[in-house]
């Protein structure tokens, strides 16, 4: 069974207050990602994670830190974690990323 996104309660929703608007707006898409990819993380198959920086920053980290408190659990090694930019040239990407996990193939 896919893990379940830890929360912690607080507040109702009526009380609670939004303190971060830009993170705010991906809790649900966030989620929806979450659920469509934490079995692969139970069964510890990425050893690498790209985020793009920029816009796609938070989100990246929030996925790595799931996925990380997931593989500890699990007894696998925290997948790497790196970012690019948004705006690399395509031509270099893939040399960049081979130097960051040279062993496997993308």
């Amino acid at each position: 069974m896919p893990e379940k996104i830890p929360t912690v309660k607080t507040k109702s929703k009526e009380e609670a207050e939004i303190k971060h608007e830009e993170i705010a707006h991906v809790e649900e898409p966030m989620k929806r990602i979450f659920e469509q990819i934490s079995a692969n993380f139970e069964k510890g198959e990425y050893d690498l994670m790209i985020g793009i920086d920029a816009s796609g920053r938070i989100p990246a980290l929030i996925l790595f830190k799931l996925a990380s408190h997931i593989y500890k659990k699990s007894g696998y090694p925290a997948p790497m974690f790196r970012f690019i930019a948004g705006h690399a040239p395509k031509d270099g990407i893939k040399e960049v990323i081979g130097k960051w996990n040279p062993s496997k193939k993308f």
